[in-house]
């Protein structure tokens, strides 16, 4: 009777063993992984992707701040940001405005590809940069109630962008017809207002 105790102790412990292995629990909470921006650096964007929230966009601008500055400190818009700054848009951020920006979001750059953006940020495509980041902005203080379906923008930069609603969702499309879903809408501060993009318009 001994010798079948300690075979059925033995044969419990094996068993405990293996379903240990099978269902290991992660950091994200018992059997579930959490996804970061890296499990979608596969995909490339068509005209109608929607791309993951990102938590960080949820965060409120301070309507005492600049456009400049709110972007600065979200600390999702880095890419924005840097290409403003680059492209010598980042002025006109700071001025007393008002302006509209529609700004994706650094998750929206990274669809780009690497030597598209790298090229991009190149002084010698200063201009071409320039008429990319200009067409995400709008001259006046637009709200989410101000971008009706069929109207077109007139961005900074000369170029159309036409306010559509697809499928209870608002997006804007470009001079070549690209699109890009609103994220988050009506971000204060002190010289306008952001809509947040999940993707980068303005390109071929």
């Amino acid at each position: 009777m001994f010798k079948h105790l300690l075979l059925t102790l033995a044969v419990a412990s094996t068993a405990g063993s293996a379903l240990a292995q099978q269902a290991p629990i992660s950091k994200a909470g018992a059997g579930v992984q959490a996804a970061g921006p890296a499990a979608y650096a596969h995909q490339r964007p068509g005209r109608d992707v929607v791309l993951p929230a990102t938590p960080a966009l949820n965060g409120s601008f301070s309507p005492t701040s600049s456009l400049l500055r709110n972007l600065q400190d979200a600390g999702a818009y880095k890419s924005f940001v840097l290409s403003a700054e680059r492209s010598g848009l980042v002025e006109l951020l700071q001025d007393a405005g008002p302006y509209t920006v529609f700004a994706p979001h650094d998750d929206a750059f990274g669809q780009l590809p690497a030597a598209l953006l790298s090229d991009l940020w190149k002084p010698v495509n200063r201009a071409r940069l320039y008429a990319t980041m200009a067409s995400h902005v709008v001259a006046g203080n637009l709200k989410e109630q101000d971008l009706t379906p069929g109207r077109v923008l007139t961005t900074v930069g000369g170029t159309p962008l036409t306010v559509r609603r697809v499928g209870g969702r608002l997006a804007l499309e470009d001079q070549f017809g690209k699109r890009a879903y609103v994220a988050t809408t009506n971000q204060l501060a002190s010289n306008g207002t952001v809509h947040v993009l999940e993707r980068v318009l303005g390109l071929p």
